[in-house]
């Protein structure tokens, strides 16, 4: 038998954590090793692979 302050207990984390950016099937799946932690925004903007290794190409001309 499950005690209802336990369901509500789980129930209130579900809507907290995603609140503070957690990705509600990490919190709950028990083998969450591929999912990602945090939730992306649809604001989350990508980059190009080719831009980030230019930039670091020239980082590394500086500092080197």
């Amino acid at each position: 038998m499950v005690n209802s302050g336990a369901i509500e207990t789980f129930l209130t984390l579900l809507v907290f954590y995603p609140g503070q950016g957690f990705n509600p099937a990490w919190i709950a799946l028990p083998d969450n090793s591929n999912v990602s932690k945090w939730v992306l925004a649809e604001s989350t903007k990508t980059v190009a692979v080719e831009q980030v290794t230019e930039e670091l190409s020239k980082l590394k001309e500086r500092v080197g």
